[in-house]
């Protein structure tokens, strides 16, 4: 066991320092879903929104995968929302493109059925979910 005592005031070892990192990367992985949802709720990021964003990325607590799935349940949430009824109607293209734009996130990273949406494609049942 690590004992950090040479930190004013601290007395933790090293499982301690891993689960408060683990803890940290949690609390940022819903604090980053919850400003995903409000910066896209009117389909734009302003400069201030992307601000906030750039915030938390500069924090350097989240991992690559970190992100990748947090923006994989947004966009999973968004694609699910849009299919609910079978039918993909112009405005929930239109929000799916803005979404995919203002995020600034790569068709190739798209899953198959948001693709689908974004090129104006009919989405295979088997892309549905």
């Amino acid at each position: 066991m690590v004992r950090f005592h040479h930190l004013k005031c601290w007395d933790f070892d090293a499982d301690d320092v891993g689960m408060a990192h683990e803890d940290g990367r949690a609390i940022a992985r819903g604090h980053l879903a919850t400003l995903l949802k409000r910066v896209m709720a009117d389909g734009k990021v302003d400069d201030a929104e992307r601000e906030d964003l750039q915030r938390v990325f500069g924090q350097a607590i989240l991992t690559v995968n970190d992100v990748r799935e947090v923006f994989g349940q947004y966009l999973g949430g968004l694609r699910d929302e849009v299919l609910a009824d079978g039918h993909v109607t112009a405005e929930e293209r239109q929000r799916c493109v803005s979404a995919v734009e203002q995020l600034k996130i790569p068709l190739r990273l798209l899953p198959p059925a948001l693709l689908a949406i974004v090129r104006g494609r009919p989405v295979a049942p088997a892309a549905r979910g």
